[in-house]
């Protein structure tokens, strides 16, 4: 086996051992509640988003705001404020719906018998292994320097994102 594979092997075992002591509730609320769940609520608003605009239901009221609002003034012509408070109440709803989902998924993982504290603690090494994996696998998948680190392509994969346009 290469060095790289000892490497990903070693880091999946520490994932797994630190997600044991740490236990479900700790990793789940540090991913959920704080930059990590900042930026997955953004992510699902946006996608969320997405969807729910194009439906009948929301996409009419949408119109309709942003058309209210480009007659009350001209500068609503370019900015859509119908769209953006939209966005601004699902990612609100969204947030809510997420520290709710945290805050009685891990109840029951709080509780101080045997069964609670290893279940609590086998599904901590399973998230934050899953999460390492994930994290590995997706830095292998969409940043292909590191798989040939000799080639120095780092500038011409920053200059060919998506976004640069």
């Amino acid at each position: 086996m290469k060095s790289i594979e000892y490497l990903l092997i070693s880091i999946l075992i520490l994932a797994i051992v630190g997600g044991y002591f740490a236990g479900f509730r700790r990793v789940f609320k540090f991913f959920a509640m704080g930059l990590i769940g900042l930026a997955i609520a953004v992510a699902a608003t946006f996608l969320l988003g997405n969807i729910l605009a194009d439906g009948e239901l929301f996409g009419g009221i949408i119109t309709d705001l942003n058309k209210g609002a480009e007659d009350a003034h001209s500068v609503f012509e370019k900015i859509k404020l119908g769209t953006i408070c939209f966005y601004v109440v699902l990612f609100v709803v969204i947030y809510i719906v997420k520290n709710l989902a945290v805050k009685y998924i891990t109840a029951p993982l709080e509780w101080k018998n045997r069964t609670s504290r290893s279940v609590n603690k086998t599904l901590g090494a399973v998230l934050l292994c899953g999460i390492c994996a994930a994290g590995i696998f997706f830095a292998f998948a969409y940043i292909p320097f590191l798989k040939n680190l000799e080639r120095g392509a780092v500038l011409d994969f920053f200059l060919n994102l998506p976004f640069w346009s």
